[in-house]
């Protein structure tokens, strides 16, 4: 156990808080790099309601959707941050695939 307030906890956390971050945008990196990888990040942006407004009139729902979608945006400003040519490249290919489908379905707006 480290003390909080020492220089070496200190310096051991700032290394931790380092290294997470590098092994965050190496996973990023590693699932923007494929088609498939990003049409599963659009699908989990999506299922955050990262993309459309979140309105509930009871608030526990509410609170539980608003929650999801502020883990959704986290996730969404790192990968602008760490993959911003394959977020265009995801944003590219998965908003033609909702377009289709509401083409197929009018009805469903």
């Amino acid at each position: 156990m480290t003390n909080a307030a020492s220089e070496r906890g200190i310096a051991k956390r700032r290394q931790r808080a380092t290294e997470d971050l590098a092994h965050t945008e190496i996973t990023l990196r590693t699932i923007m790099s494929t088609k498939s990888g990003r049409r599963w990040m659009w699908l989990q942006l999506s299922a955050a309601h990262c993309f459309h407004g979140n309105f509930h009139d009871q608030p526990i729902p509410a609170a539980r959707q608003e929650g999801a979608r502020a883990l959704g945006l986290a996730l969404l400003l790192d990968v602008q941050r760490v993959c911003p040519r394959q977020y265009i490249e995801m944003t590219t290919e998965n908003t033609g695939v909702e377009l289709e489908q509401q083409d197929d379905n009018p009805d469903a707006l």
